[in-house]
């Protein structure tokens, strides 16, 4: 089972999933899509298709927290994702490994973005389920 939550001010962050690449670099792969409410109402006259919620890499203030310790956020990439009509944004994250994970079977991961253009501000909780845990 995977929980995850968000809270947000205008900035909603959807599809969060945390992975592991085996024989990548130490640490976790986040993906996750960020869309900004300002963005949207800024080109309500535009279809929602048309308009790119997603806030660009550079105007983008990522802080991930895993377990209320902070990460290193090492790789911030907007990649696009296919959608039944069209095309979506999204972001991979590569953090580093933690230096201490959680005696629980689950780590948290707390996601808090900034779009610095407008100032709208999301945060995303996701617990993700240690391997084998029952």
């Amino acid at each position: 089972m995977i929980w995850y939550w968000i809270h947000y001010h205008r900035l909603e962050i959807y599809g969060v999933t945390v992975f592991k690449i085996e024989g990548a670099s130490p640490g976790y792969t986040i993906y996750c899509r960020p869309m900004s409410l300002s963005k949207y109402y800024s080109n309500q006259d535009k279809p929602i298709d048309d308009t790119d919620l997603c806030t660009d890499p550079d105007l983008l203030d990522v802080k991930v927290n895993v377990n209320g310790v902070p990460v290193k956020i090492n790789m911030k990439q907007k990649v696009k994702e296919y959608i039944s009509d069209g095309i979506c944004n999204g972001y991979l994250l590569h953090e580093d490994a933690p230096k201490e994970l959680s005696k629980k079977g689950y780590d948290i991961f707390r996601i808090e973005m900034t779009d610095l253009e407008n100032g709208d501000k999301g945060e995303a909780v996701y617990f993700k389920e240690k391997n084998g845990y029952l």
